[in-house]
């Protein structure tokens, strides 16, 4: 089936969630995540759509890409799997918004990236491999992101800002 899936290109986030292997008892298939990487890299930026009970269009919403679901399963070799590094780029796709407790505040997500969910759940080499291999074309609605991100890993992980301030500084300044 994945010749017609890729003659097609028809890869939902579904198939790529199962194909990282959950709770679910589906197992990895990391061949053809390989497969996959090599001939559709964005596939990664897929959204899974969610839909209300008024109908597919109306109610249709953004929701995980498979990054944010590897976040969610502290899965770091499978989002290493979908973003070798040298070859594939992460770029910062919003599931919606979230709250955060920080401390005694809440502090509002603008937009929720597999970056925040990987920063969010104190997964170092999650976090680290998403900035190492960040998109250097950025716009402002990515910087947005990025930033948001930033501010939430400074509060939650202010042991690893100095490398991931240096990943930034190599991967947005000195490219």
């Amino acid at each position: 089936h994945l010749e017609t899936l890729q003659a097609d290109g028809c890869l939902h986030a579904d198939l790529l969630m199962d194909l990282c292997g959950n709770t679910n008892g589906n197992w990895y298939q990391p061949e053809v995540i390989d497969v996959i990487v090599n001939n559709f890299p964005d596939a990664i930026n897929v959204p899974k759509r969610t839909h209300s009970l008024h109908g597919a269009l109306r109610g249709a919403s953004i929701g995980n890409t498979v990054l944010h679901h590897c976040a969610e399963q502290h899965q770091t070799e499978v989002v290493k799997r979908w973003l070798p590094s040298g070859r594939s780029t992460y770029t910062p796709v919003s599931s919606g918004s979230r709250n955060v407790k920080l401390g005694e505040k809440e502090h509002s997500c603008t937009g929720w990236t597999a970056l925040h969910e990987a920063i969010d759940r104190s997964n170092n080499d999650m976090v680290l491999h998403l900035l190492g291999t960040l998109n250097t074309s950025i716009n402002l609605v990515m910087a947005e992101l990025i930033n948001d991100a930033v501010m939430l890993a400074a509060y939650k992980m202010p042991y690893l800002m100095p490398k991931a301030l240096q990943l930034l500084d190599d991967r947005l300044v000195r490219t």
